[in-house]
């Protein structure tokens, strides 16, 4: 049994080093490297083996994806902190259409709102991190992968969305003060599916 669990162990690791000895790997993350160069270097890796789980490709498919419509035509990513200083300026150029405090949007639904599906259920999101208020166990914050982070002050029954004056932000960590549960920390970007990338801690 024990044989086992070493060789189990010794596989993995060394299937991570192999992983990380691809080339095209180091570049995902390095925004000097052009998109168009990292695509190059998976191919050239790659070539035209099939699918094997455990060696990066799918981790590669969503990145490339990801950026593939949003990169500059020379291939340069975007800086990290681009989409939150554009929203910034937008602010700036435009207050009248920040959203106040108290304002309450009147929406109503469209449909469809029955469907039937095989797999799951078109509408329902996903959530990153569910926290509970360390002074009041009312209290509930969860952090979603695209949609922010929301609030309960009901134990789950009703919610309400705290950061609709952002763009579009992914939530996958929240922290309370637990001196003072006004003071609010959130992990931002999706660390699961990458459906939002991070900037960083607010």
């Amino acid at each position: 049994m024990l044989r086992c669990i070493i060789l189990s162990v010794l596989c993995l690791s060394l299937g991570a080093l192999g992983l990380q000895a691809q080339p095209w790997v180091s570049k995902l993350q390095d925004r000097s490297v052009k998109f168009y160069d990292v695509q190059r270097a998976f191919q050239q890796h790659w070539g035209n083996r099939p699918y094997r789980r455990g060696y990066g490709w799918k981790q590669y498919k969503r990145w490339d994806n990801f950026w593939e419509s949003r990169v500059y035509p020379h291939g340069m990513r975007p800086p990290e902190n681009f989409v939150w200083n554009q929203h910034l300026q937008f602010q700036q150029d435009y207050p009248a259409t920040r959203m106040t405090k108290n304002a309450q949007p009147q929406w109503s639904p469209l449909g469809p709102v029955r469907w039937t599906t095989a797999a799951h259920n078109p509408g329902q999101g996903r959530v990153n991190t569910v926290v509970e208020d360390p002074n009041d166990s009312n209290i509930l914050y969860v952090g979603t992968p695209a949609g922010g982070c929301w609030k309960s002050t009901d134990a789950g029954v009703t919610w309400q969305v705290l950061t609709d004056q952002l763009q579009s932000l992914g939530v996958s960590a929240i922290a309370i003060d637990y001196t003072n549960s006004d003071i609010i920390y959130l992990g931002t970007g999706d660390d699961d599916g990458g459906d939002t990338y991070s900037i960083g801690l607010i």
